[in-house]
């Protein structure tokens, strides 16, 4: 698929498009796309769309919206932060190349996921066909690897992010996620589910591991104690209900040991002021 990044795009009020093949409304198109109407809301409300309203207020996209909410979703699957996304789109943007540039990139990230996932199913394959009954550890590497380190966006998962987390605070944490980011979580998960299994929260491979999640954090809050604490309300309620923990990359065992770690390193914290 080719992506045009057009900075001379018409704004929707004036596209002289023609808007009769594409007269939809915010719940058809969001089904459409496979985004959720909120992250319409939120893209209108930020400066990236612009519906246009009919006689009763309603919101109507038309060719040129869904043009741009192409453009907004294809860079958001590429890790791009909504700010850089706005950039990208408006006057004077990146050139295209810088585009694809970051775009190849992810695709060889994605392909080192599933070479690995990809590897770990062969290998349980195998030991089937040898007679060998496949392993806990296995079958939940399985998952952990098709997860991949992302949220499964549901519903529920949506509207647990709208409670917990302010508009501003949503927006911020969508401008933190990138390619990268994600690479690093799929990892610490991966790391967090083995070393959660030994249950050895004070020793020092999960003290390690701890700092690290801390690190992580801090990065993606960008160490607003408001932040941290509506993340950490995120995870706590999304993992209190089987039907939102479903959709999370950890699972409340993970979830309590870490919580454990963090609990180890301020009280060495504390010992040592």
């Amino acid at each position: 698929m080719t992506l045009r990044l057009d900075p001379e795009m018409p704004k929707p009020a004036s596209s002289t498009l023609a808007r009769p093949q594409f007269p939809d409304g915010a719940a058809d198109i969001a089904r459409r796309f496979g985004v959720s109407i909120k992250a319409l809301r939120l893209y209108e409300e930020i400066g990236l769309l612009n519906p246009v309203r009919d006689a009763r207020g309603w919101r109507s996209y038309g060719l040129a919206e869904c043009t741009r909410l192409l453009q907004i979703t294809t860079l958001r699957e590429l890790g791009l932060p909504l700010a850089q996304i706005g950039k990208l789109l408006g006057p004077g943007g990146q050139e295209l190349e810088a585009v694809l540039d970051l775009h190849e990139r992810t695709l060889v990230e994605q392909r080192l996921k599933v070479n690995a996932a990809l590897a770990l199913v062969r290998q349980v394959k195998a030991g089937i066909a040898r007679g060998e009954a496949a392993t806990v550890d296995q079958l939940a590497g399985i998952v952990r690897q098709s997860r991949a380190g992302r949220i499964d966006w549901t519903d529920r998962i949506g509207d647990l992010a709208e409670t917990v987390f302010s508009p501003d605070q949503q927006r911020r944490l969508q401008d933190s996620i990138t390619a990268e980011s994600e690479l690093d979580w799929a990892e610490f998960y991966d790391a967090l589910a083995v070393v959660a299994a030994k249950g050895e929260p004070e020793s020092a491979e999960a003290l390690a591991l701890g700092r690290r999640g801390l690190m992580l954090i801090k990065r993606m809050t960008g160490n607003d104690p408001a932040l941290w604490r509506a993340s950490e309300s995120f995870w706590s309620k999304g993992l209190a209900d089987a039907d939102t923990a479903a959709s999370l990359p950890i699972t409340p065992e993970a979830w309590a040991f870490f919580r454990s770690v963090v609990g180890a390193l301020r009280r060495s914290s504390s010992e040592g002021d």
